[in-house]
């Protein structure tokens, strides 16, 4: 199984096509394999997570202190995924990154950025492995940062918790909880 990396514009954000084999009876892919990717992100996972949601679910945008990057697979549905770089140093500071992935395709999103993702199927399951969760370390940006994007993809309110909602704007979490951080590693 070949992995491909792709660079995007923003420093350390990854798109990562995965082989995916099907046949009569359903599908294998390998989700992670250490040795081709070390020499493109950093092997600090700590925790594995996989989500459920339905159509319309808005999570995010979500952001750890001390920063930690994310590798995010979709296993079944289709979604639109957000990252909002926070890194100060960065030449996309305070931009936002939207992608839409399936199976097949992942992301990873390097420490300093908020990361987010709005269901667009009736099922969505999605992997997650992280860097170590540190509680009490939690941020976010409220998903009104990002209404312009989510409003290509739906045209109802998202569906969010009240915790998210309550979150602060981009304006705000720039100006109070920017990472000043180095680029490199990511």
């Amino acid at each position: 199984m070949k992995f491909q990396f792709q660079s995007t514009q923003f420093p350390g954000l990854l798109v990562i096509d995965i082989p995916v084999y099907s046949d009569h009876r359903g599908w294998l892919t390998k989700i992670f394999e250490a040795t081709p990717w070390k020499e493109y992100i950093p092997l600090d996972f700590k925790e594995s997570y996989v989500s459920f949601s339905r159509p319309r679910v808005f999570r995010g945008l979500h952001f750890q202190n001390p920063p930690q990057g994310k590798l995010i697979v979709p296993i079944e549905g289709e979604f639109v995924d957000f990252a909002i770089d926070l890194r100060k140093n960065s030449p996309t500071f305070g931009k936002v990154h939207g992608i839409k992935l399936t199976r097949g395709r992942a992301i990873y999103v390097p420490r300093g950025m908020a990361h987010g993702m709005l269901a667009l199927t009736e099922v969505l399951y999605v992997a997650y492995q992280t860097e170590e969760y540190i509680p009490g370390g939690e941020g976010g940006v409220n998903w009104k940062s990002v209404e312009s994007f989510v409003r290509d993809y739906i045209d109802e309110l998202p569906i969010i918790s009240d915790k998210d909602a309550n979150l602060p704007p981009l304006s705000e979490v720039l100006q109070s909880s920017a990472f000043d951080i180095g680029m490199y590693p990511y």
